[in-house]
């Protein structure tokens, strides 16, 4: 009988590991979701801590609420690396210039396209990737994009 139970809480545990990083305790988090509108597949998901920690994810996300645990129903793909100081640095600089702009969240949304959401320091950020998104907000995906460890592919619709 112990050995059903040990084996349930493990199972709990692994199934809320995916996103389960949403909010630290120092608010010095920054997390990036990037995923398309028609499907909840193909998500990305980015996360960065204040040791330089950066994780990159794809999979399938079980909604679209980047502060939902756990965020993703299954993990296609999951790298870690550290970024070096002036890389951390940079995208520092680039999230305090984009949560400058006071944008909130977009609630339009635009069929066959990717969605942009950002959480730093409690507060969320949501854009679309494609159309009208503030060069602040680009940048700093982009960013996120470049130094991802997994390929990040936003391809379209036809």
């Amino acid at each position: 009988m112990k050995n059903i139970v040990l084996i349930i809480i493990l199972g709990l545990i692994a199934g809320c590991s995916g996103g389960s990083y949403i909010e630290s305790k120092d608010n010095k988090e920054i997390i990036i979701a990037i995923y398309p509108t028609g499907t909840t597949s193909e998500t990305y998901y980015f996360s960065l801590n204040a040791n330089s920690e950066f994780i990159a994810e794809k999979g399938t996300r079980v909604e679209n609420d980047i502060t939902h645990i756990p965020f993703f129903k299954y993990i296609d793909k999951s790298e870690k690396i550290f970024l070096s100081s002036s890389e951390f640095s940079n995208i520092i600089d680039l999230v305090n210039k984009a949560y400058e702009c006071d944008l909130g969240i977009n609630e339009s949304i635009v069929d066959d396209s990717w969605d942009v959401q950002i959480l730093y320091k409690n507060k969320i950020i949501k854009q679309n990737y494609w159309f009208d998104i503030p060069p602040q907000i680009k940048d700093l995906v982009d960013t996120f994009i470049n130094v991802s460890p997994i390929e990040v592919d936003l391809h379209g619709w036809a």
